[in-house]
């Protein structure tokens, strides 16, 4: 169960952005590609440090656990201790992401994500659904939003 966590699947290789999100040439945009492809990654093997190097700088909203309406901004230096913590009560079975769509603009992107973790207190395992939202910034995507999906 999700309280205070947040999560998605492992990998891109079965999901391929929006058309929207490619460039003159046709392909997939390559810098939106390694980012979630990273964060995935990063996820997949508890690397909280790598996760917050993923995240915008000037903050990322974080909303996760029972309530949704409780909101959370971050700093990435914040969001090291919250994954550090998140990882410490919850072993990563597989994490991937299940479908990546355009946001609001071409400078934003949305990617559903699924996270199969093993409790280190109960050994149950649970399965959560994260909202991870991108923005691009100059030539980079940086993580904005992490939110836990009911």
């Amino acid at each position: 169960a999700l309280v205070l966590l947040l999560a998605a699947p492992m990998g891109l290789a079965a999901t391929e952005p929006d058309s929207s999100a490619t460039d003159p040439g046709g392909d997939p945009d390559r810098a939106l590609r390694e980012t979630l492809d990273g964060f995935a990654a990063a996820w997949s093997v508890s690397d909280h440090a790598a996760l917050a190097g993923f995240l915008d700088p000037e903050g990322v909203l974080v909303v996760l656990g029972a309530d949704p309406e409780r909101e959370t901004r971050l700093m990435p230096s914040q969001a090291f201790y919250l994954f550090r913590n998140l990882f410490r009560d919850a072993e990563t079975h597989s994490f991937a992401f299940t479908r990546i769509r355009p946001g609001e603009s071409r400078a934003e992107y949305h990617a559903a994500a699924e996270w199969v973790s093993r409790s280190t207190d109960t050994e149950e395992f649970a399965t959560d659904r994260l909202l991870v939202k991108a923005r691009r910034r100059e030539s980079d995507w940086v993580v904005l939003e992490i939110r836990a999906l009911r």
